[in-house]
């Protein structure tokens, strides 16, 4: 049996087993693809090597498949952001191989499983394993600087020892230093064995680099989903095809459960699926509230709806006061995401009615705009691509007199640079770290 009958036998035995699969499995059509280690799925279709497929049992197919369908109906492919590719895929395998297993489907060996991340999403997985590994440098960092400290106080107690050695002494170094010369090239032809192994085997540990890099997990990747003359989707497109998702799980759904084939851990899975992602901007938008006491005003009417005809109250801020916006233009913030932000921190800016002063800095302040309205945001760009130092903003308005009802600050918090603690709120908006020794962190996903 080749690996385009087995694909097709695996695929039609969900027909009769999992109707809820199989009406997946027909809106992604299987691809024949040499270039890839194991399988892979962009939301449109499941690609495949064959070769790799030949060496799989039916069970490990099985698995495969399942995993690869799960990763469109929880729209992996839409979801990654600027995080990772290869991290992103595990952090997806971490997320829904439990499921599968929970399922009673046959794990195979080597799969991506740990019992701390069972019922967590792919983003709090990743956010954790990245807070995990900063820890890790941290102490890492604290290590090296105490063993540089150590390594210096022995060398100038050694210097001392050195001083008052005799001749006598100074001739059984040498001895010493002799025999360990013949140690070293006993050691030294060890290395080079070990040498002559890994080259020996040096085409295998190739190919399982190439497969742990491009799916680590080794049952099947996700990669983004892109429109179809291979450029990338905007926010606009990604809603759109997350809507069509939704759509042909709700039709799977409903052949499952006449098929008799719905149980109740199908139905809280799907309705899990089919629940909205954690939306960053209402978030954003409810702790602007809590800052602030509004009302309608019909004296200046609603920009938002004049073009349309419609003349409706506009929110007037009362208390609300003085807003500082800092935007993080370091090198690792992209164009895309200060984009989404500027887009959206525009949309809350008509909502509140608000002017804001925005600082935009990266090591140090590149650029500081007072008295900033929601037509001026568009006419904010990126500068600097430096570093990170988030001590120059907090620094500037101490020096100026400012003292912000709220700031918030736009960053991956990717910096270890903080400053004290100030007396007023402050609100991170962070597509990265989660991790900040003060305020409020906001994940922008």
């Amino acid at each position: 049996m080749n690996a385009k009958e087995k694909m097709e036998k695996s695929r039609t035995q969900f027909v009769l087993r999992e109707r809820y699969f199989a009406t997946i499995l027909m809106n992604l059509p299987p691809i024949e693809d040499k270039s890839c280690p194991t399988m892979w799925t962009d939301g449109r279709r499941i690609g495949y090597n064959p070769q790799w497929v030949e060496q799989q049992s039916d069970s490990q197919l099985t698995f495969s498949n399942i995993h690869e369908m799960m990763h469109v109906t929880n729209r992996h492919h839409l979801r990654r952001g600027e995080r990772d590719p290869r991290e992103w895929n595990i952090c997806c395998d971490l997320s829904i191989n439990p499921v599968i297993v929970s399922m009673d489907y046959k794990a195979p060996k080597g799969i991506l499983f740990e019992e701390k991340y069972v019922g967590k999403t792919p983003e709090e997985i990743y956010d954790i394993r990245r807070n995990n590994k900063q820890e890790e440098e941290e102490k890492e960092d604290e290590g090296s600087g105490a063993g540089e400290n150590q390594e210096t106080e022995d060398e100038g107690e050694s210097d001392g020892a050195e001083s008052g050695q005799d001749n006598g002494e100074d001739n059984k170094e040498d001895e010493k230093e002799g025999d360990s010369g013949v140690a070293g090239s006993e050691e030294g032809g060890e290395e080079n064995q070990e040498q002559d192994q890994k080259q020996d085997s040096g085409d295998e540990s190739e190919e399982e680099q190439e497969i742990s890099d491009s799916d680590p997990g080794q049952c099947g990747e996700v990669r983004d989903m892109k429109n179809e003359d291979g450029t990338a989707m905007s926010e606009a497109d990604k809603s759109a095809a997350e809507a069509m998702t939704k759509i042909m799980i709700a039709q799977a759904a409903r052949v499952a459960e006449q098929a008799g084939q719905m149980t109740d851990g199908m139905k809280r899975m799907i309705g899990e699926l089919q629940a909205p992602t954690q939306n960053w901007r209402e978030e954003l938008s409810q702790f602007l509230q809590q800052y602030a006491k509004n009302d309608y005003t019909w004296m200046v009417p609603n920009r938002r709806y004049v073009h349309a005809g419609l003349y409706l109250p506009s929110m007037r801020n009362q208390e609300l006061g003085n807003v500082v916006l800092v935007l993080d233009s370091s090198g690792s913030i992209s164009d895309s995401l200060w984009n989404i932000f500027i887009s959206e921190m525009k949309s809350l800016m008509e909502m509140f009615n608000l002017t804001l002063t925005v600082i935009t800095c990266d090591d140090h302040i590149q650029d500081v705009k007072e008295n900033v309205t929601a037509d001026d945001m568009c006419e904010l760009h990126p500068l600097g691509y430096g570093g990170t130092d988030f001590r120059p903003p907090f620094k500037w308005l101490e020096e100026n007199g400012y003292d912000p009802t709220l700031l918030i600050y736009f960053t991956d918090l990717d910096c270890y640079s903080f400053p004290d603690e100030p007396s007023y709120p402050v609100v991170w908006a962070s597509w990265g770290y989660e991790k900040a020794p003060f305020g409020h962190v906001i994940k922008v996903k």
